[in-house]
């Protein structure tokens, strides 16, 4: 299930035939052929290369913000706001790649959503 399956057409779809369900064109690939011979069965990989699937990109925008207060004489707290993937743009991982599953060409799954984290730090 995991050899090199053969590559028969188009691997990819234009950007907006693109779906989470759909990601890539999984009618371009076809399993390899099994063999038989007197050590068993076995299936040699097919033709496809390597980075034929283009997949989802990444966008994340990550920022902070810090405020120091100065306190008595040598004391200051400082506050810092960060957060991650700023924008909230679904990043998602990349689609099922084992020709015969029903995983195959689907994404089923994403990176982390925005993110928001909030530190006070006294210093003295």
């Amino acid at each position: 299930g995991t050899d090199r399956p053969d590559l028969i057409g188009a691997a990819n779809l234009s950007g907006g035939q693109r779906s989470p369900n759909r990601w890539f064109n999984t009618a371009a690939f076809v399993p390899p052929p099994i063999f038989t011979d007197a050590q068993g069965t076995y299936s040699i990989p097919g033709n496809e290369g390597r980075n034929v699937i283009i997949g989802p990109g990444l966008a994340s925008w990550d920022g902070a913000l810090q405020r120091q207060f100065s306190l008595r004489d040598k004391s200051n707290l400082v506050f810092r706001l960060e957060v991650f993937n700023f924008t909230d743009h679904p990043n998602f991982d990349r689609p099922g790649l084992i020709v015969g599953t029903s995983q195959f060409g689907e994404i089923s799954s994403a990176e982390s959503s925005r993110q928001i984290q909030a530190s006070l730090r006294l210093n003295w």
